[in-house]
């Protein structure tokens, strides 16, 4: 029995239809993992096994770190950890020696 193969335009079909863009290169490597993942969750259909393959390339672009896990956006590092008032430069080395 052959086996499905998603086209390009099945990809891009899918990916159109959870709002993500793919390059070319993402497309492809979609296209030939797709039988590796199809074997992974049999029971799936094709169009759901190619949404979680686009999933985990979004998930790999992603920073990763404990607050990306939790849901926090990363933020600037302070220019300054504490002050005591005074107007001068208090870092955090200075402040506490």
């Amino acid at each position: 029995m052959k086996k499905f193969e998603p086209t390009t335009q099945d990809v891009l079909d899918v990916a159109k239809s959870i709002n993500v863009e793919l390059t070319a290169e993402e497309i492809q490597m979609i296209i030939g993992t797709h039988e590796t993942a199809q074997e992974d969750d049999p029971s799936a259909t094709w169009d759901l096994v190619v949404e979680n393959q686009i999933y985990m390339i979004e998930y790999d672009k992603e920073p990763k770190g404990p607050f990306n896990q939790l849901g926090y956006e990363p933020t600037a590092e302070p220019d300054r950890f504490f002050t005591d008032g005074d107007g001068d430069d208090d870092t955090l080395l200075n402040f506490i020696g």
